[in-house]
């Protein structure tokens, strides 16, 4: 058994409720953590696609960019989009058009129809809830916050829950 067992098992015997909660919300980061990684992937293989067809000459780099900044909520998609625009500008104004198409259509298919379908399956995330959390993480702690603003908000939501069923349960 490896150490993280077996404090996993020495806090089952001592207190099952702790225990309950710290698995609940082991689970909730485990999903969003395999949520992300799987948007991730779509986004490295949509864009690099994308930019590939058109013909843009970072067609590699803006795919892995777009891969990478996912991990910002709603604001990373923006960096590699510029990044994009600004070189398309420089090289031709057919390449400059096609990526400025491609930044205006592509990110919302991303935000409305792909991101709510993948993190619907592995996370209940509302987006309300979402844009709060990196308002409100944003404006506290900056970048560092915008971050950690889905996972914070996963495990306030986790422990709000879990003592929400607990209060309904002594209350019947």
């Amino acid at each position: 058994t490896t150490s993280i067992g077996k404090i996993a098992n020495s806090l089952k015997k001592q207190n099952k409720k702790a225990y309950k909660l710290i698995r609940n919300i082991d689970n909730e980061l485990g999903n969003w953590l395999e949520g992300l990684c799987i948007f991730m992937t779509i986004q490295l293989i949509e864009y690099t696609f994308l930019f590939w067809v058109v013909g843009h000459p970072n067609w590699l780099l803006l795919g892995l960019l777009a891969c990478v900044t996912t991990v910002i909520p709603y604001f990373g998609g923006w960096i590699t989009n510029i990044i994009a625009v600004i070189l398309a500008s420089v090289v031709s104004p057919k390449l400059f058009i096609a990526t400025l198409i491609i930044c205006f259509i592509f990110p919302n298919v991303d935000g409305y129809i792909i991101s709510p379908r993948v993190y619907g399956k592995t996370n209940n995330v509302k987006p309300l809830w979402t844009l709060f959390a990196v308002t409100v993480m944003g404006g506290l702690l900056g970048l560092f916050g915008i971050l950690f603003s889905l996972p914070t908000y996963l495990v306030l939501n986790c422990i709000f829950q879990f003592y929400k069923e607990d209060i309904k349960e002594k209350i019947e």
